[in-house]
C-alpha cells in the first residue's frame, strides 16, 4: 500500500534513555520488558521508506529481540520485523492478531489501510524494543 503524508494510526510510546543520544526504548511489548542494548542483539538493519512514520524515519537504526515465542505473546501495536528475503524485512506493527487461527496482520503507521498478508511467528525475525535516530 503507498505511504500519505499522515499518520493515522496512533504511535506508541518510547521513552528515553538519557546515557544514550535520541535512543528511544518502546516500553509496551511483553517482549521487551527488560530489554538491555548491552545484553541483546542489536538489529543491523537499515530502514528504508515511509510507512512507518513518524514512529521510524529513514535514517533509523533499530534495536530488537530475537522473536522465538508463540502468536500468544504478540500484541497489538508490538512493531516487528518480517523477513521476506535474506536480507530483506518489513518493518511494520501488529494490527490484530488471530491467536485461534494463528496469523496476524500488520500496518504501517503511516499506511491507510492493514497490510493484506496474513503472517504467522514463523515470519517474525525480531521485535522492535527500541530505535535511535
Amino acid at each position: 500500500f503507498p505511504s500519505h503524508d499522515i499518520s493515522i494510526y496512533a504511535t506508541y510510546p518510547f521513552f528515553s534513555d538519557n546515557s544514550q543520544t535520541n535512543l528511544q526504548y518502546y516500553r509496551d511489548s511483553k517482549i521487551c520488558d527488560n530489554f538491555q542494548i548491552d545484553h541483546d542483539k542489536i538489529i543491523d538493519i537499515s530502514y528504508e521508506g515511509t510507512s512507518m512514520l513518524p514512529t521510524l524515519r529513514p535514517d533509523s537504526k533499530l534495536y530488537g529481540k530475537r522473536f522465538t515465542h508463540s502468536i500468544e505473546s504478540l500484541r497489538e501495536g508490538d512493531i516487528v520485523a518480517l523477513q521476506i528475503q535474506p536480507d530483506y524485512y518489513i518493518i511494520h506493527r501488529v494490527y490484530s492478531v488471530y491467536e485461534y487461527a494463528g496469523y496476524f496482520t500488520t500496518k504501517g503507521d503511516n499506511n491507510y489501510f492493514p497490510d493484506y498478508e496474513h503472517w504467522t511467528t514463523k515470519n517474525v525475525s525480531y521485535i522492535i524494543c527500541g530505535v535511535s535516530w
